[in-house]
């Protein structure tokens, strides 16, 4: 389990948690450009308590963990020894995405925005793992996305509702703005925050790996 980033010590742990922090702010900067632009207003969950938050927060978990050690664990890693990292990584975002074709509220220009944005997280956890050799990192990343925009601002998440502490309601401006019945992860101001953050993990471990990585 060690050999596919699973070494469970205080190092993993803190990855952990830098990732759901990472993961968080980027849903909290997400809905924040899309409430200030108009395309959703909140209100407060009367019904919403701790345990809901808490047993959430633990489902959300097993299903992050269970995605990345699918598509970050043992494949993905024999997959970069075999055909190189980027090769690796489009395959796997490929399959990623196309994975989720079958959602609720995939159809249209939100799967096309989805399926991209998809991609994009994809790209971003693969390169979480391959920075840090550990399985910590992508998971943080992917759980506090999921649990933020879920269980804290109420969205649907990959279009399946979920209970948050606000309840919003979507304004009459484009899906591919708000996002539609699919969720955040089909408005095209989600794809512009992914390859930021790309961008950012790229950067974080500076040029030398980046350039191990470039001629891989």
């Amino acid at each position: 389990m060690k050999s596919v980033g699973l070494k469970i010590d205080g190092r993993w742990f803190k990855q952990l948690s830098i990732g759901i922090l990472a993961g968080s702010m980027m849903i909290v900067a997400l809905c924040s450009i899309v409430f200030i632009g108009g395309g959703v207003s909140f209100q407060i969950n009367q019904s919403f308590n701790s345990s809901i938050l808490l047993n959430s927060f633990y489902l959300f978990f097993v299903g992050a963990f269970m995605e990345e050690l699918l598509h970050r664990g043992f494949l993905f890693q024999r997959l970069i020894d075999g055909l190189g990292f980027w090769t690796a990584q489009l395959l796997i975002a490929t399959v990623f995405a196309v994975g989720h074709w079958t959602n609720p509220g995939m159809e249209g220009v939100g799967q096309v925005i989805g399926s991209l944005d998809l991609f994009v997280g994809s790209l971003l956890f693969g390169l979480a793992y391959y920075k840090t050799k550990s399985l910590a990192l992508p998971v943080g990343l992917h759980l506090g996305w999921n649990w933020c925009m879920g269980n804290v601002f109420g969205f649907n998440v990959s279009g399946h509702s979920a209970t948050g502490i606000l309840t919003p309601q979507l304004n009459d401006m484009p899906s591919w703005f708000t996002g539609g019945n699919f969720g955040l992860e089909s408005s095209a101001i989600s794809v512009l925050i992914g390859i930021f953050a790309l961008v950012i993990m790229w950067r974080w471990s500076g040029m030398n790996e980046g350039r191990a990585l470039a001629a891989s």
